[in-house]
Order: structure tokens, then C-alpha cells, then sequence
């Protein structure tokens, strides 16, 4: 079976961009997926969305909202939950999708 991991996404608006940063909780770090803030409907539906990896972050992104420090735009907590990761593996790209209301899948 696998395992559950506290989930936070959260949309980001810095400058002209506005994308949703994926924060899948791990024991020191948030492992850190994104994607246009524009598939978060789609997301809500249980659309199937491709995201992309990024560099981890600090844990305190989980449940953080508000202005990020170095005049990088703010931060605004969408949707939390929980997420399995098939296979344990956090590749560069991957499949992600809603499927129970608190209920994320990544394959």
C-alpha cells in the first residue's frame, strides 16, 4: 500500500506570473511540484494535470500565506489534503489528480 503525505497547494503571484506551487510534506523539506494557476479548476474537477518539479522548499510553506520575503510576490494556501505517491519515486514530470475530496494521486 501506499504511503499518505500532507499536501499543501498553493498559488504564487510574483510579477506577471501566477502559477500553483505543489508541496508534498517529506521528513525535512517540502518536495515541490508546479503548474499554471489556471488548471487549478481543472485540478478541482479531478482532471488529470502534468506538473513539473522544482526545487524543494522550507516546511513552512504548508501553511503559509502571505507576502514571501526578496520582493517575490505572495503566497495564498488553495486546497490541503494528502497525497500517495505510486511507486515512491519523484520524477521530473508527473501526473497528478484529485481522487477523493481530500485525496491527491501522483503517478
Amino acid at each position: 500500500m501506499n504511503e499518505k503525505f500532507s499536501l499543501t497547494i498553493s498559488k504564487h503571484d510574483w510579477n506577471l506570473d501566477s502559477h500553483l506551487d505543489i508541496f508534498i510534506d517529506q521528513e525535512e523539506y517540502l518536495e515541490t511540484y508546479s503548474c499554471d494557476s489556471k488548471l487549478f479548476d481543472l485540478f478541482v474537477l479531478g482532471e488529470i494535470l502534468i506538473v513539473t518539479k522544482k526545487n524543494p522548499h522550507r516546511k513552512i510553506y504548508l501553511d503559509y500565506t502571505g507576502k514571501i520575503s526578496g520582493d517575490r510576490g505572495k503566497i495564498e494556501v488553495m486546497w490541503k489534503g494528502f497525497c500517495i505517491i505510486e511507486n515512491f519515486n519523484f520524477l521530473e514530470k508527473m501526473y497528478m489528480q484529485k481522487i477523493e475530496d481530500t485525496l491527491i494521486r501522483f503517478y
